[in-house]
């Protein structure tokens, strides 16, 4: 069983957060979106690596995010901190639901992935 663990911010509308609150699994599309891999695979007609995986897992309840959680996320959305945006989306979340991934697969795409190491 492989187990990671995802911190997301809780400032999601309310209809989500009911969904969330009555069926706990997630399914998580994690795609390589690098510009320069794409268009190298399809020059070469194949992927080198595989282009997205699927994480499944389990969504836990809301809590109050760290100081240090907030401090990291605040870090990484300070580009795009002008923004109307980020005042409405991201500026004041101080809630966080923990996700425990317990499954990984990869995603196959035809000829274009065949031979792919996993």
């Amino acid at each position: 069983m492989i187990q990671v663990v995802l911190f997301i911010l809780n400032n999601l509308q309310i209809n989500y957060k009911q969904i969330l609150n009555q069926i706990k699994y997630v399914s998580v599309l994690a795609v390589n979106s690098s510009k320069w891999f794409l268009l190298k695979s399809l020059v070469w007609g194949r992927f080198n690596e595989l282009p997205a995986i699927r994480l499944q897992g389990e969504v836990g309840d809301p809590r109050e995010a760290t100081h240090l959680e907030i401090k990291l996320w605040q870090k990484r959305v300070k580009s795009v901190g002008f923004t109307k945006g980020h005042k409405i989306m991201w500026q004041s979340m101080k809630t966080v639901r923990e996700i425990k991934f317990h499954k990984v697969e990869p995603v196959k795409i035809g000829k274009m992935t065949e031979g792919t190491l996993l």
